[in-house]
């Protein structure tokens, strides 16, 4: 008796957890549609820790040059 309504309680979670996740598929726009305006010119991010590296690699290369050449 007891297994009967625990079997019961879940069965009733059951269809309104999958009644709630269809209801929220079925209320999102179409893929094509949400990507439709995103033909725009792509934008390149570097992360901050490569120019710091870029910087720094500049730095050394100009005081070897002077050190070098004066």
């Amino acid at each position: 008796m007891k297994d009967d309504k625990k079997m019961d309680q879940a069965a009733a979670l059951r269809n309104k957890m999958k009644r709630k996740v269809e209801h929220h598929v079925h209320s999102l726009p179409p893929r094509s549609e949400l990507h439709r305006g995103r033909n725009g010119k792509m934008k390149w991010r570097i992360p901050l820790t490569y120019v710091r590296f870029v910087v720094l690699i500049v730095l050394i290369l100009a005081v070897l040059f002077v050190v070098i050449y004066i």
